[in-house]
């Protein structure tokens, strides 16, 4: 009777203490998401093949595509092909490199893009990645040397007369 009883107990704590770390990682999950989704930054993963294993609102906005239907897919399956194709360069460069940050031009759009290769503890390799669009900044900052050279061209005027 007594040893029933203590592999009851034994039972019921491992269940316990097994319930308890699941939870801490549901918990753990829902905050990362929570991040990955509320930031108007493209952040993704992807799997060696170049398939989405993670893709945030951000892409909805920018491909008109749902998050749901970018995931198993590789960026041909909703980008224009030369899009895609860069896109591809530069994820291959970042498995070979171990990582790239770069200023990329697409459409109209400004980004600066950083990816990192990244090993999960089952030894998978993909990519880890965040795309800022940077447009507004960069039309900001011609307009601004636009103004400052117009100055430097007034000042310039006014000394020489």
């Amino acid at each position: 009777m007594v040893t029933a009883l203590m592999l009851y107990l034994l039972i019921h704590r491992y269940t316990y203490e097994q319930k308890q770390a699941e939870d801490e990682i549901e918990n753990y999950r829902r905050r990362l998401e929570s991040i990955i989704s509320s930031s108007n930054d493209i952040i993704f993963l992807k799997d060696k093949d170049f398939r989405y294993l993670i893709a945030n609102k951000a892409h909805e906005k920018l491909f008109n595509v749902k998050v749901t239907d970018i995931i198993g897919k590789t960026d041909f399956d909703f980008m224009p092909k030369d899009v895609a194709e860069e896109c591809r360069r530069s994820d291959e460069e970042t498995l070979k490199y171990g990582s790239i940050k770069r200023k990329e031009y697409s459409g109209s759009r400004y980004f600066h893009v950083i990816k990192h290769r990244v090993v999960d503890t089952s030894g998978n390799v993909g990519i880890v990645g965040v795309i800022r669009d940077i447009t507004d900044y960069r039309h900001a900052m011609m307009k601004i040397t636009c103004q400052q050279t117009k100055s430097e061209q007034t000042i310039d005027d006014i000394t020489t007369r």
